[in-house]
């Protein structure tokens, strides 16, 4: 699964009953926001980032100082230490007295291990950590700032009124075998995703489908959506949403009021996908949340 699903999945773990009343439907939704936002604003959530710093093979020197090939905030020392770039593999070097950590040791050189096959190496320094990302553009330094000013001044996000119209009882119509397709992405790369199949809907009259994306026998799957709303109500990059696999008819749900803003409508330095062309709904999704207030 691509990386940034597997950061994102936490968000999806409260769950809404068919046949719920409206007031189980409020509260099971506002219990979902509540994850929602304690997600964003964890010390390493979204909110938290703070610079994205794309590699090339060789080696970068790194730290607050212009002259470096990667020049983090000034916060971090002049200096830090390099990045070596070779075949894939990113090797960190750092200063003496830079007092970068991992594991509660200090670091003076090590390999980082990128986030595509698991959990990736986190290094810190005081407020700041960083580790490496591997996207289809390659790789990229990832920093984060736990006192980052977005993180601190997050106050919620504005959402369209609730609404249990815009919770729809759809079909999945599986893939066999599952496509592979390219999914834009906001770094301008194409991301290679499966799709499985589509949740397919009718709404006034008219029928409508979604490629969901994930691997058959997923718990869940992550859609990618964009709607008449995204440029003016909505962040211009569409929105996400998550829904259960379907059950053993083929019946799914998929709940406009539980999608959400990209990371990228907080931040110029997160990765998103897009939506790709046969998931752009030619109507407006007045459900889920609406364009951030504060966004960059």
């Amino acid at each position: 699964m691509n990386p940034l699903l597997l950061m994102l999945l936490p968000l999806f773990l409260v769950g809404c009953a068919v046949g719920a009343s409206d007031d189980e439907f409020r509260v099971d939704w506002e219990a979902w926001q509540q994850t929602r936002y304690a997600d964003l604003q964890a010390p390493d959530g979204y909110l938290s980032l703070a610079g994205l710093y794309w590699l090339e093979d060789g080696e970068h020197a790194f730290g607050s100082d212009a002259s470096n090939a990667l020049v983090f905030p000034d916060k971090a020392p002049a200096r830090i230490g390099t990045f070596m770039v070779d075949d894939s593999t990113v090797t960190m070097r750092i200063e003496p007295g830079a007092d970068v950590m991992h594991d509660g040791a200090a670091v003076t050189e090590m390999v980082m291990q990128d986030d595509h096959d698991g959990k990736p190496t986190v290094v810190y320094l005081d407020s700041l950590n960083w580790y490496v990302i591997r996207r289809s553009r390659g790789l990229a330094i990832r920093l984060l700032d736990t006192e980052s000013a977005v993180r601190i001044g997050f106050d919620g996000i504005d959402t369209f009124p609730l609404d249990p119209a815009w919770r729809l009882e759809a079909r999945f119509e599986p893939y066999d075998p599952p496509r592979e397709i390219n999914m834009p992405s906001i770094t301008g790369v194409d991301e290679r995703e499966t799709v499985p199949g589509a949740v397919v809907f009718d709404l006034n009259g008219e029928t409508y489908r979604l490629d969901v994306t994930g691997v058959p026998g997923d718990d869940r799957y992550f859609v990618v959506f964009g709607d008449a709303t995204n440029g003016t109500e909505t962040y211009g990059g569409g929105r996400f949403v998550w829904i259960d696999a379907e059950d053993e008819n083929g019946r799914i749900v998929i709940d406009f009021n539980r999608a959400y803003n990209p990371p990228c409508v907080f931040s110029p330095y997160a990765t998103c996908p897009l939506p790709p062309p046969q998931n752009r709904l030619p109507f407006g999704i007045e459900a889920g949340e609406r364009n951030y207030s504060a966004a960059h």
